[in-house]
């Protein structure tokens, strides 16, 4: 089998990509087919006076699976002040995308964190760097919100029983049913309105998402 190379009359480099980036607002959005993040847009900004970082823009915006809603985010804790921050686009490759948010802090320190995300691939790859020169108390924190925006319809529950005064274990298969049905037939029976429940351990589900640290 013989293959020979000719020039492309158009650019295709992104014929096989899902990877998509765009402006929104304040925010850019990078996703692949599976999932996708919300972070500042490009910026710098130097500041005369050092900001608590609690006020400034955090890396993370919100996140989410393709089809769902947008949920969570991220915010600063502590009394860490920020002397200047930069936002920018590392890499905007067919096979991956990689965002930077660099901050400086005062009197020294700087924090970075990269958040890629990758053709094909179900979840985001979040590296983060810090160095503060010295060690701190530890007062100070990048919370991560991964509930915020969410609202389940469904819970999943495995049936217990007991069994000669030993630990409960699980009998049967593990169910599901719409949420809302469910709180209906537990408020009643708390009222005494309805048929006592069953003994069951509840387990809540959260949205499928991996978050890397490197």
């Amino acid at each position: 089998m013989d293959y020979r190379l000719k020039a492309s009359n158009q650019d295709r480099s992104r014929e096989n990509s899902n990877l998509a980036l765009k402006k929104a607002g304040k925010f850019l959005e990078i996703a692949n087919d599976r999932v996708a993040v919300r972070v500042p847009a490009p910026q710098e900004k130097t500041f005369s006076r050092p900001t608590l970082a609690s006020e400034l823009p955090a890396p993370l915006a919100g996140f989410k699976q393709q089809g769902h809603d947008w949920i969570g985010g991220s915010h600063f804790q502590g009394e860490r002040k920020i002397l200047s921050y930069a936002f920018r686009m590392a890499e905007e490759g067919p096979a991956s995308m990689e965002y930077e948010a660099r901050y400086r802090f005062a009197p020294a320190g700087e924090y970075a964190c990269r958040i890629q995300v990758v053709n094909g691939l179900p979840y985001a790859l979040v590296t983060e760097e810090f160095d503060f020169g010295s060690m701190t108390d530890g007062h100070d924190f990048l919370v991560l919100d991964i509930t915020s925006g969410w609202s389940p319809d469904t819970y999943r529950y495995i049936e217990c029983a007991f069994g000669g005064g030993e630990s409960p274990f699980g009998t049967g298969g593990i169910y599901a049913s719409n949420l809302t049905s469910y709180v209906n037939f537990k408020t009643a029976a708390w009222e005494g309105t309805g048929p006592r429940p069953r003994r069951i351990r509840i387990s809540r589900a959260v949205p499928t998402w991996f978050w890397w640290i490197g």
